[in-house]
């Protein structure tokens, strides 16, 4: 993949608003119960909510993405992850092109076109080479509507909470992270849709399909 040109960059902008922002992405925000604040019932059921997320080891993510940074791209996500270890294939429309991330957040492999790259910088790679990057750090966390651990991802977090237990906003890693809605994948709560801002790029996702591994194993889809 090369760097896009400024009239396809505006092209795919206008996609990612008629592709991401309609069905709701665009509503206005409810606010979220500071986590440190919340009633008992609420606080309880996020952390019943949090140990049952946290159980899930493996899983499957087939979703809509919009990256916008220097440029803007968006297109289909086909997400792999075990443990740690992720294979990420990206591709988007209108010859946008093809990206395969593969390996853990110290270490990727990137594929793109006949062109193939090793970096233990992944999220400063993507962004010099294609003018947006993804969070690999805390991804596979925030992705379920989890905060990182603080091994993997260290600082201060802010997290609010819907009145039912999940996660409503999350603040951690130099991204803020918005939950507006989710669904249910078995005996799980998990996004639907999430927004993510940093401070080169910012991401929408919308989630098609979820597939989850965990300690007793449950699969399921929107």
């Amino acid at each position: 993949m090369t760097a896009l040109r400024p009239a396809f960059a505006t092209a795919m902008a206008a996609l990612l608003l008629n592709t991401l922002l309609l069905g709701g992405c665009a509503s206005i925000p409810r606010p979220g119960i500071p986590a440190a604040t919340a009633p008992t019932a609420v606080a309880t059921a996020w952390q019943a909510h949090r140990a049952r997320l946290s159980a899930i080891d493996a899983f499957t993510l087939d979703a809509r993405i919009a990256a916008s940074g220097n440029f803007g791209v968006t297109g289909s996500l086909h997400w792999v992850q075990h443990g740690d270890t992720f294979n990420v294939h990206f591709a988007g429309p209108l010859g946008a092109g093809v990206v395969d991330l593969i390996g853990n957040p110290g270490f990727v492999l990137i594929r793109s076109g006949d062109q193939q790259y090793a970096t233990t910088d992944p999220e400063h790679f993507l962004l010099k080479q294609f003018g947006w990057t993804l969070p690999l750090q805390g991804l596979r966390y925030w992705a379920l509507g989890l905060p990182a651990p603080e091994r993997t991802t260290p600082g201060t977090s802010s997290i609010t909470l819907d009145d039912d237990g999940t996660l409503r906003t999350l603040r951690q890693g130099g991204w803020d992270i918005d939950y507006p809605q989710y669904q249910a994948v078995a005996s799980h709560r998990l996004p639907r849709k999430i927004t993510m801002q940093g401070s080169k790029t910012q991401l929408r996702i919308v989630a098609d399909r979820w597939t989850l591994s965990a300690a007793n194993p449950s699969t399921g889809s929107e």
